[in-house]
């Protein structure tokens, strides 16, 4: 299969995606391509994704997966995930238009900004894991690199940083119970990655641990299908984690 720009269209196989005008690659990873192009009826910036199997290795079904992962986007809030317009196959590939976000990924927002700001985006991005996580639909790969910050200018004297997460993963072919597992992981070790570099960081995560040794029967026997499903049970434990340390860095929550 092969992808190929010229100028500002492209081609898939050779036959040309004739709905939109390339700007540029915005991202590529193991499972397919992203760019950023115009959607030439609607004059609209959207991102266009397209799921392919770049690693030789993968042999998952990349249909089937693309059309799992748009379904999942398509059910989940669009206040804190990128917003899914179309999925369709398009020379044997699954070819999504989404909303484009002009931002940066949590990992490079890290690397310049205060302790405020990164305390109150990790914030706003425990309320997107919890707005997105249900019995059946949860992101499963919410990584930094997966969580886009950008600027919502009110009016011209205030700016807001805002959240949304993209790249949904699929628990299709690794089943639901690893793939739970393995988000809720994701969800803690991005908290712990992004203010590793606060003050007092040891001893907020060992008061982390106290509370999570606490909450580790309940959530196991929750995930094993033996209670209702609650997301803030999980998300709580972070909650109070990010209190200690904004007290700990004299960082206001109000």
């Amino acid at each position: 299969m092969s992808f190929n720009l010229v100028e500002t269209k492209l081609y898939i196989n050779d036959e040309e995606f004739t709905s939109h005008e390339i700007i540029e690659v915005v991202g590529k990873g193991v499972n397919g391509i992203v760019y950023r192009g115009r959607n030439i009826n609607l004059d609209r910036e959207e991102a266009i994704k397209i799921w392919n199997a770049f690693n030789p290795t993968d042999k998952r079904d990349k249909v089937r997966q693309g059309l799992n992962e748009a379904l999942k986007l398509a059910k989940v809030n669009g206040k804190f995930s990128v917003q899914i317009y179309s999925a369709n196959i398009h020379q044997s590939h699954v070819v999504a238009t989404m909303e484009y976000i002009n931002g940066v990924t949590l990992k490079k927002f890290l690397k310049d900004n205060s302790p405020t700001n990164i305390i109150y985006i990790l914030y706003q991005y425990l309320e997107a894991i919890q707005e997105t996580s249900h019995g059946e639909t949860f992101h499963g790969d919410a990584h930094w690199e997966n969580v886009l910050i950008y600027e919502n200018k009110e009016d011209k004297y205030e700016t807001y940083f805002e959240i949304k997460l993209c790249d949904f993963g699929t628990s299709f072919f690794s089943g639901k119970s690893y793939s739970h597992n393995r988000h809720w992981k994701i969800v803690g070790e991005t908290i712990l990655n992004s203010t590793k570099e606060l003050k007092n960081y040891n001893t907020c995560v060992n008061q982390l641990n106290e509370w999570l040794n606490s909450q580790k029967d309940i959530q196991q026997e929750m995930m094993s299908g033996g209670k209702q499903y609650f997301p803030s049970l999980f998300i709580a434990p972070y909650r109070d984690f990010l209190e200690l340390i904004a007290f700990e860095n004299n960082v206001s929550l109000h």
